[in-house]
């Protein structure tokens, strides 16, 4: 059975969706002329969430990938490695022994 504090976790998080999920089907119904800036101000609204750096993780720019990411390259340890096969990443050869 799952902890009260995980149940009342996903219950806040559900409420706090449906609100937002609400307010994005409000904007959908406005007129075209004034959807685009009701749009900007909800993402506006919504960017407070992702200005916390720590929060932030890295992604695979191909796959999607969240894990094994070079960060250099921007791109996960799978499509790293048959980018480098074909060649299509400056500077990186395959080590052969």
């Amino acid at each position: 059975m799952a902890k009260q504090c995980l149940i009342e976790k996903h219950r806040a998080a559900k409420k706090k969706w449906e609100l937002l999920n609400a307010e994005q089907a409000r904007i959908d119904e406005l007129p075209k002329d004034k959807r685009a800036e009701a749009q900007a101000e909800f993402d506006a609204k919504r960017i407070k969430a992702r200005m916390f750096k720590t929060r932030q993780y890295n992604r695979c720019a191909l796959t999607g990938r969240a894990s094994g990411v070079i960060r250099y390259f921007g791109v996960c340890r799978q499509a790293f490695r048959e980018k480098a096969h074909k060649g299509e990443l400056p500077g990186v050869k395959k080590a052969s022994w």
